[in-house]
């Protein structure tokens, strides 16, 4: 048999549990959301695990340790964190959040995740967007391409090159982990930058910051197929599969692997279920979810949504 007709087989077989799966929780469950078809349907578990990419921070930090790094001042100090009046906000309404892109098979939503958080920075302090190039925090970041990566590399390598960063039609992404180039074309000049890490398990105290400070890279657990646990499974089948709603697996908040980065742009609440939501871009294209978005329940550290989120400020 042909090489092709077998993957054929493997896809037809992937595409026929996945339907069953989205047929059969959208009619058994009430559940908060629907799931629906979308390009990974025909996936295999493998392919799905791999469409990842964050790096637990201890696995990162064996390759970071050559840049040095700057924490933003304590934010208790400018910003005390007291109740916040706003009931919603949405950072794409304010036309500073770039469409949702599509990482394509690489692990590399560390990188999307990051640069959509640059792009807004930008387009927030300066009042015009600019495309970044994720291909060159992929290449460049010091950690391993599409196998994976997080925040604090990515936000020292911006460091290290004084905080100029390449555009996306000079330094395009391929979806391929490439050689860093020695030398770039010039690119644009953000402004020195600051991070720090949202106080953990505070979701209060992230919604201010989102705010204040604009779209914040998040981590979270999108589940995992390969392994034993019926849980993470599942969590992966409904994350991949989200089509519309407010996404809410129980069991969820407690598991402590976080393994996919994507960008917080918003909050608000959802009349129809009666749940507070985050609005979340992910990196899978505008076909999947809500045009490549997602609403989270808030307020339970869904999937590990605030265990280990980052925001960026210009240096004072």
């Amino acid at each position: 048999m042909a090489r092709s007709n077998v993957e054929t087989l493997i896809r037809m077989e992937s595409f026929k549990e996945n339907f069953k799966f989205i047929a059969q929780t959208n009619t058994a469950e009430r559940n908060s959301f629907t799931l629906g078809l979308n390009a990974f349907t025909d996936w295999t578990a493998d392919e799905i695990d791999h469409h990842t990419g964050l790096l637990p921070e201890e696995d990162a930090d064996k390759v970071s340790s050559r840049y040095d790094f700057d924490p933003i001042p304590d934010t208790e100090q400018y910003f005390p964190l007291n109740n916040d009046k706003y009931d919603s906000w949405d950072w794409t309404k304010h036309y500073v959040v770039s469409r949702a892109k599509n990482q394509g098979r690489c692990g590399s939503c560390y990188a999307f995740a990051f640069v959509g958080m640059l792009e807004a920075n930008y387009a927030i302090r300066y009042g015009t967007k600019q495309d970044i190039s994720e291909q060159q925090f992929v290449d460049c970041s010091a950690l391993f391409g599409c196998r994976g990566g997080n925040f604090i590399p990515c936000f020292n390598y911006m460091k290290s090159k004084y905080w100029y960063t390449q555009l996306a039609r000079h330094y395009p992404y391929t979806a391929v982990a490439q050689l860093c180039p020695t030398s770039h074309p010039t690119g644009i000049n953000l402004g020195e930058k600051l991070y720090k890490r949202v106080p953990s398990y505070d979701e209060e105290a992230m919604k201010i910051l989102l705010r204040k400070y604009g779209p914040i890279y998040i981590s979270f657990n999108v589940g995992n197929r390969a392994n034993e646990s019926l849980l993470l499974t599942n969590i992966s089948m409904k994350f991949n599969a989200y089509s519309t709603g407010v996404f809410d697996v129980p069991g969820c908040s407690e598991q402590p692997r976080l393994n996919h980065a994507m960008l917080l742009v918003g909050y608000g609440h959802d009349s129809t279920t009666g749940l507070d939501y985050w609005k979340v871009k992910n990196s899978w294209g505008q076909t999947w979810g809500e045009n490549g978005l997602i609403r989270i329940r808030r307020g339970v550290n869904m999937c590990g949504i605030a265990s280990n989120a980052y925001y960026i400020g210009s240096h004072p």
